[in-house]
């Protein structure tokens, strides 16, 4: 094994899934909403196996998809103690569920040298016990931060997707500081090279059409290659979430023409992201 990141994660294996961590420093972007409705239009526009894992301890992820068990949840993966059970939410997502105590657990791990590579090492251990070969994607879903629990998420991913809103677009560059200072503390100190291997997508988001600052943003954004789609603000995204719907199903029917022109550029930009994550297949 020569790098960590999904697609060194037992090697061995003909079946390895992209691994994808939706990640952003600050909360209100619109992360959960991305990562929820991502994960579900893979499972249903293009029909593949997907398993979702919670690592927020706000278990917003988990409870979009009407999960709220505590037992067997991410906390036995970070800590390395007990089983993980696997919600089976339709024919093609399951679910690792989020743990709500994961701020008092991440304090307790603060003085383990391993802290940070707690779920690489759960996937080595457990890659076939939990059959994860089955799966064609696993989407992590994190906290606004960059904590233990996050660099877990970090270190097995493949890419990370991070989404910007336009009155907070220099955030970028604070993501892309944090990620280079963690990819500098985990190396192979015999090869100097980092064991993070992640690569950084930054997706725009919560775009208004009418305003100055969303504006600036798609300015800012013309010829950045960093950034891979850009969402509209519609209040369908809140909608999705609030009726645990995702939004391919809502807009199944569309019933206006700006619903049918929301549902195009909505699909246009999930098939960016798509286009990307088939990179690392």
């Amino acid at each position: 094994m020569d790098y960590l990141g999904g697609a060194a994660i037992m090697q061995q294996n003909n079946n390895i899934p992209v691994f994808i961590s939706f990640s952003m420093l600050k909360g209100g972007v619109g992360k959960t909403d991305l990562a929820y409705n991502y994960m579900m239009w893979l499972a249903s526009q293009k029909s593949h196996k997907v398993l979702g894992i919670d690592l927020d301890e706000n278990c917003n992820f988990s409870q979009v998809l009407n999960v709220y068990d505590q037992q067997d949840t991410v906390a036995n993966i970070l800590s390395g103690e007990g089983d993980v059970k696997l919600h089976h939410i339709n024919e093609n997502v399951d679910l690792i569920a989020g743990y709500n105590r994961l701020g008092q657990l991440q304090e307790d791990l603060a003085t383990s040298e391993k802290k940070t590579m707690m779920l690489y090492m759960w996937l080595e251990d457990n890659f076939e016990r939990y059959n994860i070969g089955q799966y064609d994607f696993v989407i992590i879903d994190t906290h606004n931060d960059l904590g233990t629990a996050t660099k877990n998420a970090v270190a097995v991913s493949d890419v990370i997707f991070s989404p910007i809103v336009p009155n907070e677009f220099s955030d970028s560059i604070s993501m892309e500081v944090k990620l280079d200072e963690f990819r500098n503390d985990v190396i192979d100190f015999r090869t100097r090279e980092s064991y993070i291997t992640a690569d950084l997508k930054l997706i725009g988001n919560m775009i208004r059409h009418n305003t100055k600052n969303s504006h600036q943003f798609l300015e800012h954004m013309k010829g950045n290659n960093d950034y891979i789609a850009k969402f509209q603000f519609r209040e369908i995204f809140n909608t999705s979430i609030q009726t645990k719907t995702p939004i391919c199903d809502l807009l199944s029917e569309p019933k206006s023409q700006g619903e049918k022109n929301f549902k195009k550029d909505f699909n246009e930009n999930m098939e960016q992201l798509y286009k990307v994550s088939q990179q690392y297949q």
